[in-house]
């Protein structure tokens, strides 16, 4: 007992971090893909104090830098972004959440979601880090990993200053900034714990660390639509939601995807080029009685079916929002209002100068989109709710029919629009069949919603491999010429409205 007792305090004192007095240890042969899961912070903490306690080491500078920020804050001569226009929250702050999280592990990479302010970030395994000079810095941070005898360490570094804080409170970073995590699964997978060491010596004067406790949640989804402004889950519906006892490490299994379903995998950009055998709309001018479709609607589409009309109230709409366009209207849309918008079946939003990632593991499907940090998750089996609360990207399940995954997706609310132009109703119901064809990325969709459309019809677009992007942010208004930045530079920051929400978007 009095070595047990030595055993805590020494952890107490941060003096063995990477030891817990949980119920069991890790054990070191736990494969990587135990981690994945859905996790909730069992004590979310406004402001955050060393591992080991006391006060945090601020430098005397950090300290100026600390007492300015809250006194800003206090006053409103300073705006916490992350809760005016939902930018992200930044590490580890973003670990300090009330609010779920989900981790995926596909090969070469552990991917982190975050549902408020729909964060995610990408770790890479066993790589380097970035070049600096053609990578931005990013809220989330750039970061490494390597798994090793049960432990995943994460090194992260490249992160923005200023604008990102700690924690609630406000304690500062700067661009130095460099954490080192430590996470282990413990009582045999229940529990994810993280241990965090900060370095940032133009803030603290020394090194420290944080520990981060989290309680597997598997009977709760993500929720990937936050948007400020608007309604979210109630925390306490989070602890009244039914707990099923969760399983055991050896209990989680799923079914091994083949080679060619995991072929899906991996980072694509959109490819113009049209298919053998399909008609293909080519770009151009679009007038208010044209196709609904096409440049202006699904932005390059390809049809295999004739082209629907709108029903009138759908075409009304568009008509009125492209005479209003052509007389230097702006009009308001999901896009430029930085709500999500990545309509599945629509391709990439922005077009192939931006890029989406697929992520697939036995039970679940993710969808990252470059442009706007958009998340979208299918669920692999099931079936849709009964009740079905209406969403900006819907509800998606998933299954395999050999190696062509078939996502079915309903449940949308009735604000969003294709293409910046085109409405639908709530009726809504997309059914895409993606698959790989001599290395490149097919997503064929299928759109019915009688109440806007005269018909179904089926769009197709072909994606070709890309190479890993970087973090994009609407609020920053982060392009060149259209694409994401890569000057290793902070972008050019345009804070819109706080009103980013959709009221008043559009009205029939």
């Amino acid at each position: 007992m009095r070595a047990l007792a030595s055993l805590c305090r020494a952890l107490l004192l941060g003096l063995i971090p990477l030891l817990s007095c949980a119920q069991t240890f890790a054990a070191a042969d736990v494969p990587l893909q135990h981690f994945s899961g859905v996790w909730i912070n069992t004590r979310p903490l406004q402001q955050v104090r060393p591992i080991e306690g006391g006060a945090v080491p601020l430098t005397a500078e950090g300290r100026a830098r600390y007492e300015a920020i809250r006194a800003g804050r206090k006053s409103g001569q300073s705006i916490d972004e992350a809760r005016h226009v939902c930018l992200p929250e930044g590490m580890p702050r973003a670990l300090s959440s009330p609010y779920p999280m989900q981790i995926m592990v596909t090969p070469g990479q552990v991917t982190f979601f975050h549902e408020a302010n729909r964060a995610y970030r990408m770790v890479h395994l066993d790589r380097p880090h970035a070049d600096p000079g053609v990578w931005d810095p990013t809220y989330m941070g750039e970061g490494t990993g390597r798994y090793s005898a049960g432990v995943l360490v994460i090194d992260s570094i490249n992160y923005k200053d200023e604008r990102v804080f700690l924690d609630e409170s406000g304690l500062p970073v700067s661009a130095a900034l460099h954490l080192t995590e430590q996470l282990r699964l413990l009582d045999n997978g229940r529990t994810l714990e993280d241990v965090v060491t900060i370095d940032d010596p133009l803030n603290y004067s020394r090194s420290w660390q944080l520990r981060f406790l989290f309680s597997r949640r598997d009977d709760v989804q993500v929720r990937t639509d936050w948007v400020c402004g608007e309604v979210h889950r109630s925390l306490q519906s989070l602890h009244k939601a039914s707990k099923p006892p969760t399983p055991a490490l050896t209990e989680q299994t799923g079914r091994a995807l083949t080679a060619e379903q995991s072929a899906l995998n991996g980072y694509w950009r959109g490819d113009r080029r049209p298919l053998p055998g399909v008609a293909h709309i080519a770009a151009g001018p679009v007038t208010t009685d044209g196709p609904p479709l096409g440049p202006g609607g699904i932005p390059s589409v390809i049809l295999t079916a004739a082209l629907p009309r709108l029903q009138p109230w759908a075409a009304d709409f568009r008509r009125r929002f492209l005479a209003a366009e052509a007389q230097g209207q702006q009009q308001r849309t999901p896009g430029n209002l930085c709500l999500p918008y990545a309509i599945p079946g629509t391709g990439v939003p922005g077009g192939p100068a931006y890029s989406l990632q697929l992520l697939i593991e036995p039970r679940q499907v993710t969808f990252l989109y470059q442009e706007n940090r958009q998340i979208r998750i299918a669920r692999i089996g099931g079936q849709h709710p009964p009740k079905l609360a209406p969403s900006w990207l819907g509800d998606s399940i998933a299954h395999w029919e050999g190696n062509t995954l078939v996502v079915d997706t309903v449940g949308f609310n009735d604000t969003n629009l294709i293409g910046d132009t085109v409405p639908f109703t709530r009726a809504m119901h997309i059914v895409q069949r993606l698959t790989v064809e001599d290395g490149k990325l097919v997503d064929r969709a299928v759109f019915t919603d009688p109440g806007t459309f005269d018909h179904a019809f089926e769009a197709v677009h072909r994606f070709e491999a890309a190479e890993p992007f970087q973090e994009y942010l609407c609020a920053e208004d982060n392009r060149e010429g259209g694409v994401p930045t890569a000057s290793g530079k902070p972008t050019p920051y345009r804070l819109p409205g706080a009103t980013t929400t959709a009221e008043g978007l559009r009205t029939r």
